[in-house]
């Protein structure tokens, strides 16, 4: 029964996983008028794959290469989400304004890559902040710790 769920898992990501990157592989060579090669298509394929082998040699080969790769796939994973995410906002923006798409398609582009930039800086700089609460009804004071978005495992050890 495991295996049928693990299998259903995987499936179920690389179909989300492909989704993302052929939606946006579509709008951006639309968007730039670059017309799609056979080529194109492989790149888009082996970025989608990168990722589930990066992570499954990084599981089990773990060395500084399989580290190097996992984490470049981590990153690529990072994009091409931030892509997806201001390539559907400005699909929404779109109906509102007329764009000139070459133009959109440059500056998704650079929104994807500064966001991307921003996001990779902030993910080594762990931040802690400290919140008093004062609730009447406790009789003694209680320490939380709330963790969030550390990313512990191969990239922070």
């Amino acid at each position: 029964m495991r295996i049928i769920q693990f299998v259903f898992f995987l499936l179920t990501a690389l179909l989300v996983f492909s989704g993302m990157h052929f939606y946006v592989f579509h709008r951006l060579t639309s968007y730039l008028e670059i017309e799609r090669t056979r080529l194109m298509y492989t790149g888009v394929w082996g970025f989608i794959v990168l990722f589930f082998i990066a992570t499954i040699l990084e599981k089990t080969l773990s060395n500084p290469v399989t580290k190097v790769l996992y984490c470049s796939a981590t990153i690529w994973l990072g994009i091409i989400f931030f892509a997806l995410f201001w390539f559907l906002l400005f699909e929404l923006l779109r109906w509102l304004w007329p764009w000139s798409l070459l133009w959109a398609g440059r500056g998704l582009i650079i929104l994807t890559l500064a966001t991307a930039s921003i996001a990779y800086i902030n993910a080594w700089q762990l931040h802690t902040r400290t919140i008093n609460i004062y609730l009447p009804k406790l009789s003694e004071q209680v320490l939380a710790v709330h963790l969030s978005d550390i990313h512990l495992g191969t990239i922070h050890g």
